[in-house]
């Protein structure tokens, strides 16, 4: 077990050392995560046990095809392109934190333009756009595929695409991005901004004590 802010005894097993997914920094940086508390939980410990309806093979299946119909789209256009477990590539922090990454697809253009195009195959959020502005961002540190500045970015649904231009990953993003590296990174738990909508999606919900699970209803007689 271990000891959280509350002080409450919670039983959760600790990572060997801090860990970060990139869709996870994608929802806080395009605002569709809020609480710092679940975001310390995820990178410090594994996640407890859960039981849902989610089919994965499923969706790896759709995501593929997605993929695929993506890189003819690229290629039509004169892109080489490289696919998946091509691309992946790992970030090292100041604060000792590593973050493997793996977009669906970049493209390198015969003009020495680079591309990074994510697939997906559900409803556009906020979590796709941060998503893919850490890609945009990190690609050039990491010299993937010899990409040396921010490229372009591409989210490509089943009915539409959302083009990210690269300078839309702005002074704010970078500075996000810092704060979740550092509150993760910490010794001390930062302090639960918890809401029904965040926490009925959590997966450490069931074993904290700031969950909400309802919002406050009021009656106006008039």
């Amino acid at each position: 077990a271990v000891m959280i802010a509350t002080s409450i005894s919670i039983s959760l097993s600790s990572r060997p050392r801090p860990y970060l997914n990139p869709s996870w920094l994608g929802a806080r940086l395009g605002g569709d995560s809020f609480c710092d508390l679940a975001m310390h939980y995820r990178a410090n410990y594994f996640q407890p046990p859960t039981q849902n309806d989610f089919d994965g093979n499923a969706c790896r299946v759709t995501h593929r095809r997605q993929v695929d119909r993506d890189v003819q789209f690229l290629e039509k256009l004169g892109y080489t392109v490289f696919v998946e477990d091509q691309n992946e590539y790992t970030i090292k922090t100041s604060v000792g934190i590593s973050i493997t990454a793996k977009p669906d697809i970049v493209g390198r253009h015969a003009d020495g333009s680079f591309i990074v195009l994510d697939s997906k195959t559900g409803q556009p959020t906020g979590k796709h756009v941060g998503q893919l502005m850490y890609y945009q961002f990190t690609l050039p540190i990491a010299k993937l595929h010899g990409i040396e500045e921010i490229p372009e970015g591409i989210l490509s649904y089943p009915t539409h695409q959302l083009e990210l231009p690269s300078d839309g990953v702005t002074a704010a993003v970078v500075k996000d991005l810092k704060q979740v590296l550092e509150i993760v990174s910490s010794s001390t738990p930062p302090d639960a901004t918890p809401s029904k909508r965040e926490c009925q999606w959590c997966p450490f919900a069931q074993v904290c004590p700031h969950c909400v699970t309802d919002s406050p209803t009021g009656f106006l007689e008039i």
